[in-house]
């Protein structure tokens, strides 16, 4: 069992020796549950390199350049690596704080100058539409999301900003957006809607159970808001708000994700995702676990009535029950899958697979987002995609890439009247038996791909953006 041990807070520093600079920020120190990255600024020569938080700095520029930086300012001066004396270091770092006091006051009027450009920004929708967009690079998904719409939209011809975090911004500024001037706002997870005028169309596509969707704060929507949500669980969290949302699938990258007639496709079944088996931790986890395991073996699905029935018997909560769910989903299935006889060999790619004995002999390591996961992909019949419900990502990277997904059935538990299910795409199953007797024959399914592919496309979304835009530009 791995613990894991309190982190420690670095923070962001001006080096006056560049090299020294060089090897802390090689270090990729990060803060705060790993989102925010330790800024290096430096003095001296400049260095090439790749590293977004090396940034150079010459001590003359200090104050104009930090004063219109959207990094974060620095809090403390090193002199690691220098030979000063006592009265230069002293004399130094007197000088050294009293230009961040003068930066932090010309750095909050700045802000607060981007912000009122912001909200009194004057748009002409006669224009080519401008679309805005963040990433964060510390997120697993959410950045690809961003940047598989960003993309698409480039390729669509229309202008698109897409700001990239890398865990070095100043959170108050506001340079990017008040500069780009955006007729459209594009957000993963998050409102972002408060520091835009009224005329922009800000759209927030939800897919996950966020902490605005979950605490008891309220959420002021504009006019100009429109929400998404990607399964029936995240509905039910915006209905409680009282907010009006419209069902969005996960998207596809089509440019990325296709099919390689160059790849020969093998008879075989991949899973590529990581594996849940951190989340076993406590004597109860692994009760509740087994009882779940023998409800599924009687059932083939579990109901939300004996998810409460649990939640009741063991003390706990939702989130509690779903960590384990989603264990069993994955991981006891993936364990399942591989002790099967079938006509397929089986190869598993993502983190945590290697610890199981059982499962040695199929893992074969960690792939790259994108190209790379298409390309195993093509060398496939079929995908496994375990886990809570069927429309996710991996469904349709392995539709695209021309593998057949094998879903877990959840039909019934996920039902709702937006929802299509593309039974003419997928191949279902709802036990070990349903799931050995498709993997056993000698003939493939044949499922028509393009089918969801083509409605799953960020294209498509991006064309129903755009109409809301059109239908409500001239609208007060």
């Amino acid at each position: 069992m791995k613990w894991l041990t309190m982190s420690i807070q670095y923070k962001d520093t001006y080096f006056l020796s560049s090299q020294e600079a060089l090897k802390v920020a090689t270090q990729q120190n990060k803060m705060e549950n790993g989102y925010w990255l330790q800024c290096c600024y430096y003095e001296g020569e400049k260095i090439e390199s790749d590293l977004p938080n090396l940034i150079h700095l010459p001590i003359e520029n200090l104050v104009d350049d930090l004063a219109q930086c959207v990094y974060r300012i620095p809090e403390k001066i090193s002199f690691d690596e220098v030979n000063f004396s006592d009265d230069i270091k002293i004399s130094i770092l007197t000088h050294f704080n009293t230009s961040l006091e003068y930066v932090k006051a010309l750095r909050k009027e700045l802000n607060r100058y981007y912000l009122e450009t912001l909200k009194n920004a004057k748009l002409d929708f006669d224009e080519p539409l401008r679309f805005y967009l963040l990433g964060h690079i510390n997120t697993r998904v959410m950045q690809y999301v961003s940047k598989n719409i960003a993309d698409t939209l480039s390729d669509l011809g229309h202008e698109v900003c897409f700001n990239t975090y890398y865990g070095l911004e100043d959170p108050a500024s506001n340079k990017v957006i008040a500069e780009f001037n955006p007729h459209v706002t594009i957000n993963i997870n998050h409102f972002n809607n408060h520091y835009i005028n009224d005329d922009v169309f800000n759209f927030i596509w939800f897919q996950d159970a966020m902490p605005v969707l979950t605490d008891d704060s309220i959420v002021k929507l504009r006019k100009r808001d429109s929400v998404f949500y990607l399964i029936k669980h995240l509905k039910s969290l915006l209905d409680k708000k009282d907010i009006v949302s419209r069902y969005q699938p996960f998207c596809i990258n089509t440019m990325t994700y296709k099919i390689r007639k160059n790849i020969k496709r093998e008879r075989k079944i991949v899973y590529i995702g990581n594996s849940y088996g951190n989340r076993m931790n406590t004597q109860k986890d692994k009760d509740i676990c087994l009882e779940m395991i023998a409800l599924y073996d009687e059932y083939s699905i579990v109901t939300n009535e004996m998810i409460n029935e649990m939640i009741d018997k063991y003390n706990t909560n939702l989130e509690h029950i779903g960590n384990i769910l989603g264990y069993i989903e994955k991981d006891i299935l993936m364990i399942k899958l591989a002790s099967l006889k079938t006509k397929y060999k089986f190869e598993i790619y993502g983190n945590g697979w290697e610890y199981y004995e059982e499962l040695k002999p199929y893992y074969k390591g960690i792939l790259t987002y994108g190209e790379e996961i298409s390309k195993i992909y093509n060398s496939a019949t079929y995908a496994f995609v375990s886990g809570g419900y069927i429309m996710q990502q991996r469904t349709l990277e392995a539709a695209a890439s021309g593998c057949i997904p094998i879903v877990y059935d959840t039909r019934i538990k996920e039902h709702s009247k937006n929802e299509d299910y593309f039974d003419k795409s997928l191949v279902f199953f709802q036990s070990m038996e349903q799931l050995s007797q498709i993997l056993t024959q000698d003939k493939v399914e044949n499922r028509n791909l393009d089918l969801m592919v083509k409605q799953n496309s960020y294209e498509h979304f991006i064309n129903n953006i755009v109409d809301i835009v059109n239908e409500g530009k001239n609208k007060i």
